[in-house]
């Protein structure tokens, strides 16, 4: 009888562990392990909106894209790239634990990172100091490296972010499509820079 218990035990410990993978498989992007996925992600903003509203607390939300990442594709090559979002994500995750955010990949090149408690100018000054952080970071590609004697490459990239704060009657769209917007306006005044949605009076959508 022991041992059947203990045999039932083990099972149960490793349906857990099973159950465990599968959950952080659903909540946790396939090739940048540090960031949730979109599934998740996406839940989360509904939560933290409602969250928010409820204890009329301020809910921001950076968008943030990796300026000319087809040019890194293009010239140094797709596993380069690659390489530029895994180093990336790391520097955001790193950001989030320090602000309390949740990062997630939205699609592509394109990153979030959902703020709870934070107003826009208090996100756009988390969004400066993560802008400077990515630009002064540099990418070693060893992707050629040994090929005719060639060395790893050093790749810089820089990130264009918009930030946007939820209001009043807004849904948790409305947020993502005001900070999407914010951000091509970044891109629109030279990228490496961060956009609030607050400051684009008079500019147009992207």
């Amino acid at each position: 009888l022991t041992g059947f218990v203990e045999q039932a035990r083990e099972e149960a410990r490793g349906w857990e562990e099973r159950a465990k993978q599968l959950e952080r498989t659903a909540n946790f992007d396939p090739q940048l392990s540090e960031l949730y996925s979109r599934r998740a992600f996406d839940a989360q903003l509904t939560e933290a909106a409602r969250r928010c509203r409820a204890k009329n607390t301020p809910l921001a939300l950076m968008f943030i894209d990796v300026d000319r990442f087809k040019d890194i594709n293009d010239t140094h090559g797709h596993q380069a790239g690659d390489g530029v979002l895994r180093v990336l994500a790391a520097i955001v995750s790193a950001h989030a634990v320090q602000c309390g955010g949740y990062p997630a990949r939205y699609g592509g090149e394109e990153l979030v990172m959902l703020c709870e408690g934070l107003d826009e100018k208090r996100a756009v000054d988390r969004a400066e100091a993560l802008r400077l952080d990515v630009s002064r970071c540099p990418f070693m590609n060893t992707a050629h490296a040994g090929q005719a004697g060639a060395g790893p490459e050093i790749l810089r990239m820089t990130v264009s972010i918009g930030v946007a704060q939820l209001q009043p009657g807004q849904g948790a769209s409305d947020l993502v499509l005001a900070a999407d917007r914010a951000m091509y306006a970044a891109k629109g005044r030279g990228r490496n820079t961060v956009a609030g949605v607050s400051s684009l009076a008079g500019e147009p959508p992207g």
